[in-house]
């Protein structure tokens, strides 16, 4: 309610000054709140309705650790400081237009899944006739963020054994990982962690806090 109160006087403050003229806005579909994520380079949406990109700029309420880059009319923005929330404000030839805030949040390992996993657990009857197993993460981030996976390990437990680690990279598990996998007896565990993801720049990211778990099952 308090946003949409500022958007309003924003809005009628611009209007006198650039009346009928048509001003860019940030193009998220109405939402208050978009996540930007940790210590990774993201393209802000932004609708410069036919204006002139390099009239635009954006200004923000964090006293550091936030960089705001424009190429032509792509617009990113970089947090690499320890913030829970940023709020934008956008500007159009030095007067405001629009605003909305920015949640931080770091990347979930636990986004990183096996594609033949179902709730937590690996049937070894489809594990057999098996060829090579996929790893993927969301669809938001290849298409939106342009993320690969970089590499990870997988933790094989069996009961009463010690742990084996097998890295991984890519997203097509290592033959030796899937011959690893198939041997597994029933109620084995299967860890996936340290993940870390490339982005288009080819920095590497580690995603944070445990990834999946998953059970082997008859």
């Amino acid at each position: 309610m308090i946003k949409n109160f500022i958007i309003l006087l924003l809005a009628l403050f611009t209007s006198l000054h650039l009346k009928s003229q048509t001003i860019p806005e940030f193009d998220y579909g109405g939402i208050d709140t978009i996540t930007v994520f940790y210590n990774l380079n993201q393209k802000l949406k932004i609708n410069f309705h036919g204006t002139e990109p390099n009239l635009t700029k954006i200004r923000f309420s964090a006293p550091r650790g936030v960089n705001i880059s424009q190429s032509d009319s792509s617009v990113f923005i970089f947090v690499n400081a320890p913030l829970d929330a940023v709020r934008l404000k956008l500007y159009y030839k030095n007067l405001p237009v629009d605003i909305i805030d920015a949640r931080i949040e770091k990347m979930p390992a636990s986004n990183l899944v096996l594609s033949i996993a179902e709730e937590g657990a690996i049937s070894k009857q489809r594990l057999a006739d098996i060829k090579a197993l996929q790893a993927s993460i969301p669809t938001a981030y290849t298409e939106d963020l342009h993320l690969e996976i970089y590499s990870y390990n997988l933790k094989l437990v069996q009961p009463g054994k010690n742990p084996e680690t097998i890295p991984c990279f890519n997203n097509k598990l290592s033959d030796q990982a899937i011959k690893r996998i198939i041997s597994l007896p029933e109620n084995s565990i299967i860890f996936i962690d340290n993940v870390r993801l490339k982005t288009p720049q080819n920095n590497v990211i580690e995603l944070e806090g445990p990834g999946q778990t998953y059970q082997i099952k008859s």
